[in-house]
């Protein structure tokens, strides 16, 4: 499953890392015993 974030950061342009925040994307990963 993958997810962007949705935080106030992500939408403000005048942040230094903004292009690095809208562009990161989170994986979730469900790991099972053989």
């Amino acid at each position: 499953m993958d997810t962007r974030p949705r935080h106030a950061r992500v939408r403000d342009t005048g942040d230094p890392l903004h292009a690095a925040r809208a562009a990161e994307v989170t994986s979730l990963w469900r790991l099972a015993a053989a």
